[in-house]
């Protein structure tokens, strides 16, 4: 209400706002509601992230995933009490005395608060240093727990937790950068164990393995300099319009023999060692001559007489 210089009082029309105020953006202008999942996680019914809360126990805390099935997920580092749900939020009670945590879902991701209770609960040193471990999943394959352990990356890693699962539906989660462990979940995403290399080289092996490696990149840093000092063309000065003329004679003979020396070099070396070539085509197929079969085909008995 605005004074007027006459002595009287006016309202503003409250239809004048030209001000809207701000809308969420969510579905329905409302945050997603939460829901219990089938495995017994939470999550909200309708969100842009794929995001899921624990739903009680050893369970990851929230688990953040992406369209390739990579997943970032953070852990509380015990087990949580099942929570209660309202609306968009989920409640642990008395993750630390007197201390709640409510975990909100938005439409493109979450928020956290720690809801401290008591006076005396915020004098807990604890509430100084939460944090919550990382783990980051693999691409989201499924994996079986075997008699040398789990495959991961073409290589088998153990824990002695295993002894009597083989054949129990996996997952594994690791590092970046740390493949000397995993950490191994079950399909619900409850920590089973820990698992380290099998057969892991010895430090003697690394130390020599090391050593190796520093003196092939060496090696292969002096060839390169060495292929791009003659790979430089240089050419003669010229005061007048004329052809150019190279610089850095060469000999026939020498031309030979690096040329050999390219030709007989071995390719097989980059190439996939796993590669398999096709089989070749019935013999009822016209394969035309361009296109020469990739095996040699055994010759028939008819052939052979």
């Amino acid at each position: 209400m605005t004074a007027a210089a006459r002595g009287t009082h006016q309202a503003p029309d409250p239809h004048a706002d030209h001000h809207p105020a701000p809308v969420d953006r969510y579905v329905g202008h409302r945050p997603p509601a939460l829901e219990r999942r089938a495995d017994g996680s939470v999550a909200p019914k309708s969100a842009v992230a794929d995001i899921r809360f624990s739903g009680g126990g050893s369970a990851d805390l929230i688990r953040l995933g992406d369209r390739s099935g990579h997943a970032l997920s953070l852990d509380w580092g015990k087990d949580l009490p099942v929570p209660v749900l309202e609306d968009s939020s989920a409640t642990y009670a008395d993750v630390l005395p007197d201390v709640d945590l409510r975990l909100t879902a938005t439409a493109e991701g979450y928020q956290e608060v720690l809801v401290v209770k008591t006076a005396q609960a915020a004098d807990n040193p604890q509430l100084a240093r939460v944090t919550c471990p990382r783990r980051v999943e693999d691409d989201g394959r499924g994996r079986k727990l075997t008699s040398h352990g789990v495959r991961w990356r073409g290589r088998d890693y153990l824990g002695a937790w295993m002894a009597g699962q083989a054949g129990r539906s996996v997952r594994i989660r690791y590092m970046p950068h740390h493949d000397h462990e995993i950490e191994v979940f079950d399909p619900a995403g409850h920590h089973l164990g820990s698992a380290h290399l099998a057969d892991a080289a010895t430090p003697e092996q690394l130390d020599a393995l090391r050593r190796a490696r520093t003196t092939r990149a060496r090696r292969l840093r002096e060839e390169t300099k060495k292929a791009q000092a003659l790979r430089r063309q240089r050419f003669a000065p010229a005061t007048t319009p004329a052809n150019p003329q190279r610089l850095g004679a060469v000999t026939a003979a020498e031309a030979d023999q690096e040329l050999q020396a390219a030709a007989n070099s071995d390719m097989t070396a980059p190439a996939l060692p796993d590669l398999i070539p096709p089989a070749p085509p019935p013999e009822d197929w016209n394969t035309p001559p361009s296109l020469p079969p990739a095996h040699r085909t055994r010759p028939s008995a008819e052939d052979t007489r």
